[in-house]
């Protein structure tokens, strides 16, 4: 498990800590479905031969068969051999969690038993194993959980260091899809904007989108425009 100093650090490949827990790495194997452009390839199987661009939103995928390589938003992937990954995940996850102290159904956590930082490196492991399973609201909750024990292990003066997986528990709300998911997603959004960042800078950009999708979400679901 990565530890928990890394998290607010770049990636290779650029994408946001949201994006590499939930979106399908280079040489995944995937089956396309709910294609509107492309119906024909509905149901067909490839591999990603591009990860996931935050400039277009999708990943480049080849098809099988001489099918040919577009590209496709994430939510037209659906992963072949990353379900029973991620049940595995998530079970050494929720045990290594229990040996903390910890729970997944914890009212509250306490990470002061054992080793602080390892609690909240299981912890998250298990949000990252419900997130790939598709479990997005539970996800959710978990970050939360996680978040705000980052707060309680670093001190809350040091507030910019639960910005990563904020951003993974406020995308996970939104890719929920329900007015209670997209609610908190929306005011953890405006929260986290008002946090300094470095130098007084403004929140990396990513926090920032997390206000400006969570908006959009929300105002979409409402039937209107972004609120």
């Amino acid at each position: 498990l990565r530890q928990i100093e890394e998290r607010d650090k770049p990636k290779d490949d650029s994408r946001t800590p949201f994006e590499a827990a939930a979106y399908p790495d280079v040489g995944a194997r995937v089956r396309l479905q709910g294609l509107k452009a492309k119906p024909e390839l509905n149901g067909a199987s490839g591999v990603v031969v591009a990860a996931f661009a935050p400039s277009s939103g999708r990943c480049g995928v080849r098809v099988d068969d001489g099918g040919g390589s577009f590209k496709f938003k994430p939510s037209n992937l659906v992963p072949l051999a990353s379900s029973g990954d991620a049940t595995t995940e998530l079970v050494s996850a929720l045990r290594a969690l229990e040996e903390q102290g910890g729970a997944e159904e914890e009212q509250e956590d306490d990470p002061t038993a054992k080793d602080p930082k390892e609690y909240v490196n299981y912890l998250e492991a298990v949000g990252d194993a419900r997130l790939r399973l598709g479990q997005f609201h539970k996800a959710g909750n978990i970050y939360y959980r996680v978040y705000y024990v980052t707060l309680a292990v670093f001190g809350s003066s040091n507030a910019s260091a639960g910005f990563p997986v904020a951003h993974k528990m406020i995308q996970a709300w939104i890719r929920s899809g329900n007015s209670g998911g997209l609610d908190m997603a929306l005011g953890m959004a405006q929260q986290m904007c008002m946090i300094p960042y470095g130098d007084q800078a403004p929140a990396p950009a990513y926090v920032r989108q997390d206000l400006t999708d969570a908006q959009s979400a929300l105002g979409q679901l409402q039937g209107g425009a972004p609120v």
